[in-house]
């Protein structure tokens, strides 16, 4: 038997956002400045299932995505479907801890898992990651502070961690003139 596959998208600051879900959660989040692009990947990665196009019961999803984006205030929390190696669900799990306007390192990652040489096994966790923003992995950098690679390219990984810092410091600047 088939799985439902069920998708929506929607347009932001960065260009497009494709969630793709089954029952048990989402399965996969993707940016790109091209929808169809996006459409024709997912359909590559999840060949065997039936698709429900343009899904309005993912539209809260999709809607909290888009206002990360737009306004990064707090860590997104969405029900996903983590699938991947036990190596690569504890680093996912370490990523989706840096809070929000901070980052880390491959090496730092691998040191806070156990194993302090793995930090290219990090690196490699992060870029088959396919939940962009629920599973932050453009908050970790290179140990020289570099962006690195991202999946979903370094001009957008860049964007994404300077919209995050702004927020953060003008929140806090906020925060610290009303005490």
């Amino acid at each position: 038997m088939k799985k439902t596959i069920r998708y929506n998208a929607a347009k932001s600051d960065f260009g497009w956002i494709l969630i793709v879900a089954t029952k048990n959660g989402i399965c996969d989040i993707s940016l790109s400045n091209n929808y169809e692009l996006l459409i024709a990947n997912a359909s590559k990665k999840f060949p065997t299932g039936n698709y429900d196009q343009r899904n309005k019961g993912l539209n809260n999803w999709i809607i909290k995505l888009v206002a990360f984006i737009q306004n990064p205030t707090n860590n997104i929390v969405l029900p996903l479907e983590i699938t991947g190696t036990t190596f690569q669900r504890n680093v996912w799990s370490k990523i989706q801890k840096i809070p929000l306007g901070e980052t880390t390192t491959y090496k730092e990652i691998a040191q806070s898992i156990g194993n302090p040489l793995a930090y290219r096994a990090v690196a490699q966790a992060c870029a088959a990651n396919r939940l962009a923003l629920a599973i932050p992995c453009h908050r970790v950098l290179r140990a020289d502070g570099t962006t690195g690679g991202y999946r979903w390219g370094t001009r957008l990984k860049k964007h994404l961690l300077e919209r995050e810092r702004l927020t953060t410091s003008a929140n806090q600047k906020m925060i610290s003139q009303l005490n």
